[in-house]
């Protein structure tokens, strides 16, 4: 609640936009089908990535019309472009033959590059006649048309050696991975899961999870590690057996130190069992997700998001609902905005305040407005009956990629329109209902004024609510409160009425901010003294 944003919007907004809540407000041309060839029909598919600026998608599919050439009827691999709407596979070899020996495994197991050039992936066809155990991390370089095994293990180990997770660095250079291969690097005794990086420049293997001397840890356990731009930097998550942890730990391989950053706010504490799910660029920030609480104020025992700063050694939990709310579910998250702003997370719960579907679904969060916009939706914007998910985030955190009745869609976070409305029904006063309203579209950078009529025809007071969900809940007044009320503010009413101006920030919000506000009015010739204005809901748009 001390993020710069949020500060400034308080002081701005003197506190209308405090503590918003999201409406799942959409059109039809803020989202985008991924899983298609000619634009419209769609084929089917599973996301796996998007580049960072969202142009280039990663997804896998059974379909075999996205290429002329598809005809080994296996689970292939495939990059859209969504500029020029070409559908390019790449997992082929150098020859461009496809695979005929098995198929992508695993939901989340590939990786692109920042221009979409290279794409890190996992499979269990052999493309390279070096490959001589199960399954294998490649990389495809889109542009010079070759696939590199990148998990080259020097002699056959068989079928049931596995090499999983790979995530590519931006420019392409280096590729990081989950291994049980036990020869990948000499002096690999634990026989387990470890953690590895490749560097495309010169085919070298280096064994990531060690200690700050060099030293293998016993195990690492099998999740998808996190890599810097630079490649100097991985997240990966440790198995330790006595006592039995899962901890995740940052190794910053320069230096060769080991840090582990699911640690508590009070610094004295770590968690049982964390997960890492992203890193930014910089290695500054890390997403991580545990059931144990990290933070005073988590109280469902429940899987949660936690962002580290590793520069502040600040800990937060950032997989909430709208205006801050606890979510009584588990939360998964899946990714963050290079800033760490905005976060992509996972829930059965209703972290929008509008999610009537009880299914999964995927949703961003703010950590600086405390907004929480629901993303899986259909194409003209309606919620889903059936579960869905959200797997990447752009850089910007304005871009998100998701699954949706077994096709891939990516959703354009902003552009999302301004609206107002009236709702429920409000108390008589002398001269009827008072009214409450705006006198303009509440856009970003506008000036907007809430207006409230006046029902006694005299100078008098009135109390304007202002809050982050909707209620309903009859007053011994006799009226009906229509606002779970954050705050209130004072408003002398002219015999005309009155009115509360404020400027919706240009920038640092995310679209679709969306608050409730409702007026009680001193009215001596009311049944109990007091009138009530409906209620008034209103989005915050581009």
């Amino acid at each position: 609640m001390n993020r710069r944003i949020r500060s400034s919007m308080r002081l701005v907004l003197a506190p209308l936009l405090a503590l918003p809540l999201v409406a799942t407000a959409s059109r039809a041309d803020d989202t985008k089908l991924v899983t298609t060839r000619d634009g419209t029909t769609p084929l089917g598919g599973w996301p796996l990535d998007m580049s960072p600026d969202g142009l280039h998608v990663l997804f896998k599919s059974n379909s075999s019309d996205y290429v002329d050439d598809d005809t080994n009827g296996l689970e292939d691999l495939f990059v859209r472009d969504l500029d020029s709407g070409t559908v390019e596979r790449v997992n082929v070899a150098d020859d461009e033959s496809e695979s005929s020996s098995g198929g992508i495994q695993f939901q989340f197991d590939g990786s692109i590059s920042a221009d979409g050039r290279f794409v890190a992936f996992a499979t269990e066809a052999k493309l390279d006649a070096a490959d001589n155990s199960g399954k294998d991390v490649y990389l495809r370089d889109r542009v010079d048309g070759t696939t590199v095994l990148v998990s080259h293990s020097p002699a056959k180990l068989g079928i049931f050696r596995h090499s999983f997770y790979p995530r590519v660095t931006p420019d392409g250079s280096f590729v990081v991975f989950t291994s049980a291969v036990p020869n990948l690097v000499s002096g690999d005794g634990n026989n387990g899961w470890d953690v590895f990086e490749w560097e495309r420049a010169t085919g070298a293997i280096t064994m990531v999870s060690t200690d700050s001397t060099g030293k293998q840890l016993p195990q690492s356990y099998l999740g998808t590690p996190c890599v810097t731009a630079d490649g100097k930097t991985v997240a990966f998550p440790i198995w330790t057996h006595a006592p039995y942890t899962i901890n995740t730990v940052v190794k910053d391989l320069v230096t060769g130190t080991l840090e582990q950053v699911d640690g508590n706010e009070a610094g004295d504490a770590f968690a049982n069992q964390s997960w890492p799910a992203s890193m930014t660029p910089d290695g500054r920030f890390v997403l991580l997700y545990t059931v144990d609480p990290l933070v005073a104020a988590d109280g469902n025992r429940k899987r949660d998001g936690y962002v580290r700063d590793r520069q502040l050694g600040t800990i937060e939990r950032v997989t909430l609902g709208a205006g801050m709310r606890e979510l009584v579910n588990d939360q998964t998250p899946v990714g963050m905005s290079d800033d760490a702003r905005r976060i992509a997370f996972q829930s059965i719960a209703d972290a929008s305040g509008d999610d009537t579907n009880g299914v999964l679904d995927g949703f961003v969060f703010d950590r600086d407005s405390g907004a929480a916009l629901r993303v899986t939706l259909r194409m003209d914007g309606r919620e889903l009956h059936f579960g869905s998910a959200v797997s990447k985030l752009s850089a910007d955190g304005r871009r998100a990629l998701y699954f949706s009745t077994s096709d891939v869609l990516q959703r354009d976070l902003g552009d999302i329109p301004a609206t107002w409305t009236n709702f429920g029904t409000g108390f008589d006063g002398r001269f009827g209902t008072p009214t409450i309203t705006l006198d303009a579209p509440p856009r970003r950078s506008t000036r907007v004024s809430v207006q409230v009529g006046n029902s006694s025809g005299l100078y008098a007071a009135s109390v304007v609510f202002v809050g982050f969900a909707s209620a309903s809940l009859p007053t011994s007044l006799g009226g009906t409160l229509l606002v779970d009320p954050f705050t209130s503010l004072f408003l002398p009413l002219t015999p005309l009425g009155g009115e509360i101006s404020f400027t919706v920030p240009t920038d640092g919000e995310l679209p679709g901010l969306h608050l409730y506000l409702q007026a009680l009015e001193i009215d001596p010739w009311a049944a109990k003294g007091v009138s009530f204005t409906p209620g008034l809901d209103a989005t915050i748009g581009d």
